[in-house]
Order: C-alpha cells, then structure tokens, then sequence
C-alpha cells in the first residue's frame, strides 16, 4: 500500500515528456526539454543503408544511439507487440481486421510507458518507493516500444485520413493478386511512409532501417514477429486485466485533451483580439464581463475536461487500490500551464486576475481586483 502524503495527479501520469529510459536516454528525444536532452546528447550521423531514397535525399541526421536500441531491443519489442495484439483482441473480442483496430492497438502500446511508471512508483515493480515520477527510469525495450509506435501512428493516421475504410493483408494474399485498394500489407505502408515523406522529420530523419521497419509493420499486422520475451514487460503480463482497464483510462484522459485542444485552439484568437482592444493595464468590470462572455465556450470546455480528468483519475488510481481523494484534482491551473499553454483563460487572467469556480452546470467568475463581484456563466 502507498504510503505518501499526496498521489500525483493524472496529468502526471500521462505526461511523459521528462521521461529518461534506463539508459539515461529522453523518452521524446529531440522534443524532450533541453535539460534532458543536455543530459544525454544525442549522436548523430548520416543515415547508413541505400533503402530509403526520402532519407538518404534529405541529407538529414539519424540518432546513431537511437538506432543501437533499435538494434538491440528489436525481438523483445516485437514479442511486446503480439502480447498487445493478443491483450486488444481478447478485450474487443474480435480480430484484428482492419487499419482502424491497429491504430487503437497502437493507442493501447502507447499506455505501456504510463503503466510501468506507475507500477513502479506505487511499489508494485522496483525501482520502490521512488520520492516523484520523473526518477522512475522506463525500461529500454518500452522506450523503443513507445518510440516506434509514435512513427507507426503518424504513418496509419496518413492512411486512415485517404482511406478510413482501409483492411490489412498479408503478403501471401497480396502476392496472389487479391490485394485490393483498399488492403494493406506492411509493404504497402512501407511504401506510403516513404513517398509521404514519413520517414524524414524537421531536423532528424528515422535511425531504423527499411527493414526493421517492416518487420515491425509485419507484426502488427499478422502478429509475427520476436521471440524474445523482456523482463521488463512482466508487470502487464502477471496483471493483464488491470493494464488494459489502465489503458482505456489513460486513453480517455488522452482523448479528452486532444479534443479539448481540438475545440479550444480557436477561441484563443477571440479572447486576444478582445483584449487588444483594451489598452487599460486592468480592465474595468464591463470591459471583463464583455470577454468573458465571449469566451464563455472555453470556461464550459475547461469545466467539462476537468470533470473527464478527475473520474479518469478516480479510475487510475483505484486500480492500484488507492484512494483517489489523496490525488489532487485536477484545476483550472492545470489546463493553463500542461494542456494548452496561452489559452483564453490564461490571457484573460493576465490583464485581470480573477477565480473560476465551478458550480454545475454553469461556472461564477470572481475578479481579484478589490471590488469583488461574480460573473455567472
């Protein structure tokens, strides 16, 4: 059992961007914050193989370390792979059929990070007792796990946006003249991230091989591939139904950000044009009250995404037999400074601090400006 004072939050649990595998490397390497990428720096080269013309045409840089995990690790990431397939499959109860459920396959790899972090940090898997998240070092195999299938996701969301209709074939159905348009073998997608241009980032390209690559795509799609099995990944295995059940929360909290982003980035543009307009350091009560019932869709978007991250939490937590009332609950501070940085709140707030408070199903501001008064939203 837990024993700290205070539980993170669930923003703490799903952001990994101070994330450092075992090796010391940054989970997001060249989007990691610079400290961490200071800590290990990256050493770069051109890329080495004649089967990739995007790559080798671009002149771009690859991660020489990047591509010996990749090397290394590549048969216990594999074998991770079909422990997935079999773990989604069994929880969906059907096969895996089309582009669409490899994509929520992908999703699902994409929470195993988050798991072992916190199974490592709630005592479950050593390191024990770690004093924060941060100094939970992530197995290398989960780290080149998560690595690929961020590349991999990107390639599938290209496809899926052409084609949201789009089945997966082996070779052997393709190579008997029965793929389709809309069949997809890992050639196939090979190819696509190829001419897409996916392989080649804004200043990095990707370290791993054509085939590496497409013995990765092979095993997602058929569900063959490594033999290696990575100790690392023994805290899924012995509690299969507790990651999955952490997965789909992890995956909601996730989804409930993106569409929160989806829905709020354009307000931001409306609550700056409305206070340029002011040139007063303070807004007077009027001026306040007129941006805020502007942007009276992003308070009830705030509210409904905290609503969504605290039951989120609620789960997450439980599932390690803990009680979510020792977590904070996720605050309108949080979406300012982690979710979406330069939001309508925020900016408002900058030239006229002021409180939200939630009081369903509609939100009271109060002004911080010694004349206190509500507005209700």
């Amino acid at each position: 059992m837990d024993t700290r004072e205070r539980l993170p939050s669930i923003l703490d649990l799903i952001h990994l961007g101070r994330v450092l595998d075992a090796d010391g490397r940054p989970l997001y390497e060249s989007k990691a914050p610079a400290d961490l990428q200071a800590r290990a720096p990256a050493r770069l080269a051109p890329y080495g193989f004649s089967d990739s013309p995007s790559r080798t045409a671009s002149g771009r840089p690859v991660r020489v370390d990047a591509y010996e995990q990749v090397r290394t690790h590549l048969d216990e990431v594999l074998w991770t792979f079909q422990v997935l397939r079999d773990l989604h499959e069994r929880a969906s109860g059907e096969p895996i059929g089309a582009l669409a459920d490899v994509r929520r396959l992908c999703t699902m790899g994409q929470s195993v990070p988050r798991y072992l972090r916190a199974a490592a940090y709630f005592g479950r898997t050593p390191p024990r007792d770690p004093a924060t998240l941060d100094e939970v070092r992530l197995p290398v195999p989960a780290a080149v796990l998560f690595k690929s299938i961020v590349g991999i996701t990107s390639l599938i969301d290209h496809v899926l946006a052409q084609d949201p209709e789009a089945v997966i074939c082996d070779s052997t159905s393709a190579s008997g003249g029965t793929l389709q348009a809309r069949s997809w073998t890992a050639e196939k997608l090979l190819a696509a991230a190829e001419t897409g241009g996916l392989l080649v980032g804004p200043r990095e390209a990707c370290a791993a091989p054509s085939s590496m690559i497409l013995r990765t795509l092979r095993t997602l799609l058929q569900g063959r591939g490594g033999e290696a099995r990575p100790p690392s990944l023994a805290p899924i295995l012995a509690e299969p139904e507790r990651f999955v059940r952490f997965s789909a929360a992890s995956t909601g909290a996730t989804g409930e950000i993106r569409r929160f982003k989806e829905l709020a980035a354009p307000l931001v543009d409306v609550a700056r044009r409305e206070l340029e307009a002011h040139a007063a350091p303070l807004l007077a009560r009027a001026e306040f009250k007129r941006v805020a019932r502007r942007i009276e869709r992003y308070f009830r978007l705030e509210q409904d995404l905290l609503t969504a991250l605290a039951e989120r939490q609620a789960e997450m937590l439980a599932l390690f037999d803990l009680d979510p009332r020792r977590a904070p609950r996720p605050g309108p501070a949080d979406v300012d400074v982690r979710v979406l940085a330069g939001n309508p709140r925020a900016l408002l707030a900058a030239r006229h601090p002021f409180e939200a408070r939630y009081r369903p199903p509609g939100v009271v501001l109060v002004p911080r400006d010694g004349t206190p008064y509500e507005l209700e939203l």
